[in-house]
């Protein structure tokens, strides 16, 4: 683990969330150890709870797509599977991040086309 204490101004500015992260749990693993410099309770908890809501967060950054659900003709979230409107950027159950561009394009272009192959007009 890196030294941040004598780190300089432009490394901590340039620090990833991985670097962030282990320092956290180092201030965590402190205040559940004690200590005369360990840090309090609830400052400890506190960054347990932080920590935990920063890794749901940085696993959902990437883009992903909808799933289409085609018993009940719907889409849904590819992560926690909740049902989703074509308006949501972000699932609202679990937040991840929804990319829709494939599925506007099959609803335009490709479900159009199959159709008119299926019903004999092509």
């Amino acid at each position: 683990m890196k030294d941040w204490m004598h780190a300089k101004k432009k490394e901590i500015e340039n620090m990833t969330f991985d670097q962030a992260k282990e320092i956290v749990e180092k201030q965590i693993r402190l205040g559940k150890e004690g200590g005369q410099w360990c840090p309090r309770e609830h400052l400890t908890k506190a960054l347990e709870i932080i920590l935990s809501k920063a890794e749901l967060y940085e696993f959902r950054t990437d883009y992903k797509e909808p799933l289409h659900d085609d018993v009940y003709k719907r889409y849904e979230c590819p992560v926690c599977y909740y049902t989703l409107s074509n308006l949501d950027n972000f699932c609202p159950r679990c937040g991840q991040l929804l990319d829709w561009r494939f599925v506007r394009h099959w609803e335009r272009t490709i479900r159009p086309t199959l159709e008119r192959l299926q019903n004999g007009e092509v």
